[in-house]
């Protein structure tokens, strides 16, 4: 039973810390188009980028 429990524990933290690092990820990816968004110039182009920030 105590073996069952540990791994039950292995298993969550494996999803747990998969999500983690797909949740990183996005923020990654989304700091990215947000540091690039404000060095841009362009009104509209601000615009295209803040929407991919968005969907991230």
């Amino acid at each position: 039973m105590e073996n069952e429990l540990q791994d039950k524990v292995k298993v969550e933290r494996g999803v747990l810390n998969s999500w983690y690092m797909e949740v990183q990820r996005t923020k990654d990816e989304a700091d990215k188009y947000r540091k690039h968004r404000e060095r841009t110039l362009g009104h509209e182009s601000q615009l295209h980028l803040a929407m991919k920030e968005i969907e991230q």
